[in-house]
Order: structure tokens, then C-alpha cells, then sequence
């Protein structure tokens, strides 16, 4: 698979393996659960106010 991509380095290659891109995903799987969190929370006390 080297052969394919020579002028590509490697971890460009698989940007998925690479450190930053972990915590990228991780930062952005938090601030979905975050974001989800805080609309369940919203829709709930804005039920409760009406």
C-alpha cells in the first residue's frame, strides 16, 4: 500500500490513527453527548414552564 501514495507520508495517510485526530473525535463525540444533553434539558424545563 506504500506504492500507492509515495509522495503522501504516512500519517497523512491515515489521519485516523494520528493522536490528534483522536482527541479531535473525542472532543467532537463530547460536545454532541454535551449538545444533546442540553436539549433534552431545554425541552424539559421548557415543558415544565408551560
Amino acid at each position: 500500500m506504500e506504492d500507492d501514495m509515495p509522495s503522501v507520508p504516512a500519517r497523512h495517510r491515515r489521519p485516523l490513527e494520528s493522536p490528534w485526530s483522536a482527541a479531535r473525535t473525542r472532543m467532537v463525540l463530547l460536545a454532541v453527548i454535551v449538545g444533546v444533553i442540553v436539549a433534552g434539558v431545554w425541552v424539559m424545563l421548557g415543558r415544565r414552564d408551560v
